[in-house]
């Protein structure tokens, strides 16, 4: 009996204090030990388990080795069981109230969840204490808010400056601010004004000199956008040679390749032929694209992040990548416009239409648009809403708007999709109506939907679910969503929607069999089958004179023109993407890039020599288009 008292007295001493374990686990997250740190973080919450407010601080120190080891759902939710467990009275916990907040914002920053991540970076702020805090949470809610809530970006903008003035702040954080001044002007129309700062930015990192980091890449592009959309073509190559973008040369340069691939026209974003983004990239060093943001857009906000999403499924060939100097993998800037070659409908639009003819059997009207919700009409929306669990059926359309709106972070997003699903299921809602509220629901379930795979296992489970698997119409938008959440051209893509396209049960030309079948066109001609892409389209019943859907497109006979002096003189390499018609006499019209590298530089060179081109005459008997929506990529090199 003394031996087991004395052992257990020797294991008691040997084991850390919690206090210790504590400190230990500090050290590992602080040592960016991520995986270390979050098993130390665990096994210390055993021995708090009865302590909710040391299990909150545990919590909220959890949720960065998460966030850091890309589970950021599970990060997500430490990080919430933090803010519900520290007492928002108790003072010596603003710091980890701060830290935890402004690690929400930034998975949602990362998650392209602009709308929530501006509401969380303010929140954040409300717990700065110290200058520097109330900056990073000013910047961060300044370069969000740009694309969803210009005048709240604006705002922060203001109250940062107002910090900084008669202090000494360092040249670097002084320019942040000064870009994202820049890029708000720029976004929000006022050339004049975003070419001055940039210009200023650009003098405060240093000037145009031969070092460069990634914020005088980022600062100098951002003047030569302005300079190109203020006319000034002459600025702008100079400070877009100063990037070092198309300048690598030894066939070093990044190819667009089967990597960028705009998206299609259309879809529920609702791009359009005239929207125009430009979007910056980095990509890892397998090839794929670890993270992209919005730096410009024409056509607003929402186009900006489409097209900022749309760059999270491009990739390269590793071997290729490899070729490329690690700094010139970060931060990549395209031009980019939707593809008009197979422009789809929104598949959410059309189950708003059975929801709202459903709603009307109830005597209830649903209001839809897709117009951003001003925070005026959001506050108006939110305040007619009643108590969560206690709405009935009339509460619905109001819900749908909220959780369809691009001005609604995600995680509300969720929020107001689970009351309405709730009313939903008692109302017996029929299976499209249903599944109207229930895939943005589904959507906003995660933080990770970006990647797909999250999305395409909940998807996998909804098709299972009897209400859809048995109505013909709504397994068919299941399928399609899981089509798309795909790569395109993959075989489980190609599965899905040759189940849709084969379904006896939905009438030939029903909307989404024939949506079904336009994305079978598209993927039998990524596969190289243009007879079988051709085959799918005809099946539509929709015009198939695309050139994507004919046996061979027109070959190419001659080019008018020549490499773009300017780009010359600054020594410039790219490539441009066109898109166009081939008329019956092998002429190009409607001539419009959809892919450019760098921005706008060969944009315009890229476009009057396809428009310029001569491509073998074809017959057609009405002597209408020969083909319709061909895709041309021209590289621009230089002779050695």
């Amino acid at each position: 009996m003394s031996a087991m008292i004395a052992a257990a007295m020797i294991a008691q001493a040997a084991q850390p204090t919690v206090q210790q374990a504590f400190e230990a686990a500090t050290a590992l997250q602080r040592d960016k030990k991520f995986a270390e740190a979050l098993a130390a973080w665990e096994a210390l919450e055993k021995r708090v388990a009865g302590n909710r407010r040391t299990l909150a601080i545990i919590a909220a120190r959890k949720a960065m080795p998460l966030y850091k080891l890309n589970r950021r759902d599970e990060s997500i939710a430490a990080a919430r069981t933090a803010l519900a467990g520290l007492p928002e009275s108790d003072t010596t916990l603003r710091a980890d109230r701060y830290d935890t907040l402004l690690l929400l914002a930034a998975v949602a920053k990362a998650s392209l969840d602009y709308a929530g991540a501006v509401s969380l970076y303010a929140e954040a702020g409300r717990f700065a204490d110290q200058p520097g805090d109330q900056l990073g949470a000013l910047l961060g809610e300044a370069e969000t808010g740009i694309f969803v809530a210009p005048d709240r970006a604006r705002a922060a903008l203001d109250r940062a400056d107002a910090i900084m003035a008669g202090k000494t702040v360092a040249p670097a954080v002084i320019a942040d601010f000064q870009r994202q001044r820049t890029l708000l002007l720029l976004n929000t129309g006022d050339v004049a004004g975003a070419r001055k700062m940039g210009l200023k930015t650009v003098t405060t990192l240093g000037g145009l000199t031969s070092r460069v980091d990634l914020r005088d890449v980022a600062a100098r592009s951002d003047v030569a956008i302005a300079a190109l959309l203020a006319g000034d073509e002459e600025e702008a190559r100079r400070y877009m040679a100063y990037t070092g973008a198309g300048r690598l040369g030894d066939d070093k340069a990044l190819s667009p390749g089967t990597g960028i691939t705009p998206p299609d026209c259309g879809g529920d974003a609702g791009l359009k032929p005239s929207d125009v983004a430009i979007v910056q990239f980095s990509i890892g060093e397998d090839g794929s694209v670890t993270a992209s943001e919005p730096v410009y857009a024409a056509g607003g906000g929402r186009v900006a992040l489409e097209f900022a999403r749309a760059a999270r499924r491009w990739s390269w060939e590793a071997e290729e990548v490899k070729a490329l100097p690690p700094f010139y993998r970060y931060n990549v800037r395209v031009e980019l416009r939707c593809s008009v070659a197979f422009e789809r409908p929104s598949l959410q639009a059309a189950l708003a239409g059975d929801l709202a003819e459903w709603l009307q059997t109830k005597r209830v009207t649903l209001a839809t648009g897709t117009e951003r919700l001003t925070p005026a009409e959001l506050v108006t929306l939110t305040s007619s809403l009643p108590a969560a669990g206690s709405e009935t059926i009339a509460a619905v359309p109001v819900l749908y708007r909220l959780m369809t709106n691009s001005a609604v972070g995600r995680e509300e997003t969720l929020t107001y999709g689970q009351r309405a699903m709730a009313i939903i299921d008692r109302s017996d809602a029929p299976p499209l109506a249903r599944l109207a509220v229930a895939l943005p629901t589904l959507k906003a379930s995660s933080a990770e939907a970006w990647r797909t795979s999250p999305l395409r296992q909940r998807l996998e489970v909804l098709l299972t679910d009897p209400r859809y698997a048995n109505d013909p119409r709504a397994r068919a938008v299941l399928r399609l969503e899981l089509a798309d959440s795909n790569k395109p051209g993959s075989a489980r893509s190609v599965e899905m929607l040759r189940a849709v396209a084969d379904d006896a049960a939905l009438p030939d030309k029903d909307p989404f069999k024939v949506g079904a079948l336009v994305r079978l066109a598209s993927a039998e001609k990524i596969a190289g089958r243009p007879d079988m892409a051709r085959a799918m389209f005809e099946r539509s019943g929709l015009a198939a004179s695309q050139c994507a859907l004919v046996d061979k497109q027109p070959q190419l006979l001659r080019f008018n023109g020549e490499f773009p002096q300017e780009a010359r003189r600054w020594g410039f390499e790219g490539w441009v993407q066109v898109e166009s018609d081939i008329d019956a006499e092998g002429r190009a019209l409607n001539t419009r890039v959809v892919a450019a590298y760098p921005p706008f530089v060969f944009s315009d060179g890229g476009r009057d020599l396809v428009a310029t081109a001569r491509f073998a005459k074809t017959f057609r008997p009405d002597g209408g288009l020969g083909c319709g929506g061909t895709s041309t990529k021209i590289r621009f090199k230089l002779a050695n």
